[in-house]
């Protein structure tokens, strides 16, 4: 696992540095709704700052199964392509993937991501964001059932995720 997080870590380092020749705005915040692709039904809202090289990310899905709440903080590399449009692959973690189900079961999970971001610049501070698709690597999770003194269950899964983002991002 430490491997490929090396060699995807060079990589960012070296589009930050070509990145480092182009002005792009630095600072914004984006807001707007975010899919997924595990059941096609969960719809939620994403916002997030992102400043640089950072992004600091929260989404929230409540729906009458289930509240989930996720954080993400990743390094993005900005690319700027043409006046309007900019690129920004980013790497991520989620350390904080938590679910509250109606029955009283608990979960919390931790996931690696991996996406490129657009952002097309509409007019002034105002841009349009999208993530057409977001890949996500769970590595860790653990439920807590509802009954008492029942016993948690620590799994190590490796499965994938896909997600998509599109929102509005007021940047300066």
């Amino acid at each position: 696992m430490a491997r490929p997080l090396l060699r995807a870590l060079l990589i960012v380092g070296l589009l930050s540095a070509a990145a480092a020749a182009g002005p792009v705005r630095k600072s914004g915040l984006a807001v707007g709704p975010v899919m997924t692709g595990e059941t096609g039904e969960e719809v939620g809202l994403r916002g997030g700052f992102d400043s640089g090289l950072l992004l600091v990310a929260l989404e929230r899905f409540d729906d009458e199964l289930h509240q989930r709440t996720r954080a993400e903080v990743a390094l993005r590399v900005p690319i700027r392509l043409t006046r309007r449009l900019t690129m920004a692959p980013q790497l991520g973690l989620l350390p904080i993937d938590y679910a509250y189900y109606d029955g009283g079961d608990r979960w919390l999970g931790m996931s690696a991501s991996a996406t490129t971001r657009f952002d097309l610049f509409i007019y002034g501070p105002l841009s349009l964001v999208a993530e057409p698709l977001r890949v996500e690597l769970r590595f860790a999770e653990i439920t807590i059932p509802a009954l008492p003194r029942a016993m948690p269950e620590i799994e190590r899964p490796m499965n994938w995720e896909a997600r998509a983002f599109v929102g509005l991002r007021l940047g300066w």
